[in-house]
């Protein structure tokens, strides 16, 4: 138990510490072209609003991203925001953060589930706080499964319908109330199963949700 706290700790140290190392203190605004008569603003018809630079990196990766910050990348066309991780990373780092136009904010990263396999790739169709999962906000008309964002690791549930758990998504809904959500599977609420996945196993699921996405992105050039 007392290895449990001291890890948790840890864990909550160094992303305290990444949050204050992406807030951003100026206003960042991500624009579609018609909409960009600023200079300073960045063009972006596509925006992918992640939490971790182990998820970005694979959307930098695919699209040819370019850093412009710590924690901002992109091509022209589509962008990425990283945020790190949890209610209050996300809240700082969005803070001056905006979005003008038509600019599609796709949400992707990892979850856990109660019941649904792990490297399943999940869109999400609804989400809510997991303190409050009857207070539900609808993401998709068209499918997928409900997530419930929590500020730790969710290592067991009551919940017995399929869902996904992660720690960002209600926060970047608020902010963002028009995206579009995946989740890619890393473990069945065990730490361990997410750090070998995330690690080792990542790699075929993300070719499987850059090829689900691709039609949207096809529609926004």
């Amino acid at each position: 138990m007392k290895t449990f706290f001291k890890t948790a700790f840890v864990l909550f140290a160094l992303i305290s510490a990444a949050c204050s190392s992406v807030k951003q203190n100026y206003e960042t605004v991500f624009c579609a072209e018609e909409n960009c008569a600023d200079s300073s603003h960045i063009k972006s018809s596509v925006l992918f609003a992640i939490a971790m630079p182990d998820e970005s990196k694979y959307i930098e990766k695919e699209y040819g991203l370019k850093k412009l910050s710590k924690n901002i990348s992109s091509n022209g066309k589509i962008s990425c925001i990283t945020t790190g991780v949890g209610k209050n990373c996300v809240n700082s780092s969005l803070e001056n953060t905006a979005v003008h136009g038509n600019v599609l904010v796709i949400n992707v990263g990892y979850c856990g589930s109660n019941v649904i396999s792990k490297g399943e790739l999940c869109k999400v169709n609804k989400v809510a706080k997991i303190e409050t999962p009857n207070a539900i906000s609808k993401i998709s008309d068209f499918g997928g499964v409900p997530c419930f964002s929590s500020d730790k690791f969710v290592e067991e549930s009551d919940i017995k319908e399929p869902c996904v758990f992660d720690m960002e998504l209600f926060y970047f809904h608020k902010k963002f109330p028009n995206l579009i959500s995946y989740k890619i599977v890393s473990d069945n609420l065990s730490h361990s199963e997410y750090e070998g996945f995330k690690n080792f196993n990542a790699n075929d699921s993300w070719k499987h949700f850059f090829k689900t996405i691709a039609p949207a992105l096809q529609n926004k050039n």
